[in-house]
């Protein structure tokens, strides 16, 4: 009975950390933080009206991990747009949530580590850091940009990364192959992206 206890206490101990924290409402919240069409069309952007899907990959495309890389809930959900001349050039959504909004700060400034990165590959693709991002006029509890510039030699080279912290949550905004107006675009969405994010 004694061992049945303890280990009783044991998965109750489990169960509340925060990777198991998951529930319904922190899903709802997540599901409510994404972009919405007018957002997205100003960005020149198309909507196409799919839900967010399952992401579970991780939060950095570098190789590096985060302190906080356990406490990350299990729903972590992302959306995609494409601009509606060029395919090749997307948006992408990503949010994920943390036990708190300390925990959800220290993410983002801990993901300044990717500008270490130095070259690191991307779906076979070499790539290598070019720097962070200016990010004077986005709101935010935390935030933290950086890009990586892909090898070949063509237009279509550049990705940059947008990660904000409000409340618990924290959301990762992504525009691959666009490089014009690209710190308008970012502060647009960036201060779009903080306004949906939950205060607690």
């Amino acid at each position: 009975m004694r061992i049945v206890a303890v280990m009783g206490a044991l998965l109750l101990l489990v169960g509340c950390s925060g990777a198991d924290a998951d529930t319904p409402d922190l899903r709802d919240r997540i599901v409510k933080s994404f972009l919405g069409d007018d957002a997205v069309k100003a960005a020149g952007f198309a909507p196409d009206g799919s839900p967010p899907a399952d992401d579970q990959s991780p939060l950095l495309p570098c190789p590096t991990e985060l302190s906080t890389d356990d406490e990350r809930s299990r729903t972590r959900l992302t959306r995609t747009w494409s601009t509606p001349v060029i395919d090749v050039t997307k948006l992408v959504q990503r949010t994920l949530g943390y036990p708190d909004a300390e925990v959800a700060a220290a993410t983002v400034q801990d993901a300044r580590r990717a500008l270490d990165c130095g070259k690191f590959q991307v779906d076979g693709q070499e790539h290598e850091v070019s720097g962070e991002m200016n990010l004077k006029y986005v709101q935010a509890d935390a935030k933290f940009g950086f890009c990586h510039r892909a090898k070949r030699k063509t237009a279509f080279d550049t990705t940059c990364h947008l990660l904000l912290a409000r409340g618990p949550l924290v959301t990762v905004v992504t525009i691959t192959n666009s490089v014009s107006n690209l710190s308008n675009t970012f502060d647009r969405l960036g201060n779009e992206a903080y306004k949906l994010l939950p205060v607690a």
